[in-house]
């Protein structure tokens, strides 16, 4: 199985640990018009958890050493291909968005409007821009395009972005012509930029897998995280929080449901197509 999917060159970076020995992450998505939404949760989780006192009170936008993250979102390919033996599952958010079913999520190919393909066939040699940190959409989308790929390849070329933004915007402007990113991106988009994603429209849907899991890579309390992030998802006060990131609730999710992603992965690579390209 490979480490990590499907475009050539992409690899996490390391950055120096923060002096603090217990740090948090923000949840994936952290567009600016998130990140307050992120520290209220952060503040409120840390508060209710006495074991996260002597945790920063800021999230680390910084880091990827897991080592001493006490709460943290990762893909869920991630997890289960890196991550299982590293990190404890805390729960797996309820997303309110298009693709979203409970605790799973599928994957939207965005074209223009105007743009004549009907099925994923139609895209065959054509160029795809996605982010590169997308990895869940990535698994999803190889294997669909698996049964289709002709030698190990579907696409005519890859435009990997920094952000599901970005990829969005590279379809929009004409240099690709198609996007890839989940369910709940694509929801944020609408919701905050819907000038980006006016002229798209959504070509098909990736079947579902597990959504991105709420993490700790510290041995900590996770029944009592799971309990805070459970009493603030039925806490009205922080209803503002749960609306601007799409979040009913979450769900505790075992790790035998991640072997899930996994087997798409494997499904994949047997047909003969190794990596998204």
């Amino acid at each position: 199985m490979n480490a990590l999917p499907a475009i050539e060159g992409v690899r996490a970076g390391k950055a120096a640990r923060p002096a603090t020995d217990l740090i948090a992450r923000p949840l994936l998505y952290d567009i600016p018009e998130l990140q307050g939404a992120h520290d209220a949760l952060w503040a409120e989780v840390r508060k209710r958890v006495p074991a996260l006192k002597r945790a920063a009170s800021r999230l680390s936008r910084a880091t990827d050493d897991w080592e001493d993250v006490v709460l943290g979102q990762v893909s869920g390919y991630r997890y289960a291909t890196e991550l299982t033996e590293r990190a404890s599952l805390i729960a797996t958010p309820r997303y309110i968005a298009k693709g979203a079913d409970g605790p799973f999520v599928r994957s939207a190919v965005l074209v223009r409007a105007k743009d004549a393909a009907s099925g994923l066939t139609d895209l065959r040699g054509r160029s795809l821009a996605l982010s590169a940190t997308d990895l869940d959409s990535m698994n999803l989308l190889r294997a669909e395009a698996a049964p289709l790929a002709l030698q190990g390849r579907f696409f005519g070329a890859l435009h990997p972005q920094e952000s599901f933004a970005a990829a969005v915007e590279a379809v929009a402007e004409g240099a690709a012509d198609a996007t890839l990113l989940d369910g709940v991106a694509l929801a944020l988009l609408e919701r905050f930029r819907p000038e980006s994603v006016k002229g798209l429209r959504v070509l098909l849907w990736t079947t579902r897998s597990p959504g991105p899991p709420l993490v700790a890579g510290r041995a900590v309390e996770i029944a009592d995280i799971a309990r805070a992030l459970s009493a603030i998802a039925a806490d009205p006060t922080f209803g503002w929080v749960r609306k601007d990131l799409l979040i009913a609730g979450f769900n505790p999710l075992p790790k035998a449901q991640y072997r899930a992603v996994a087997h798409l992965d494997q499904i994949a690579q047997s047909q003969g197509y190794p990596r998204l390209a």
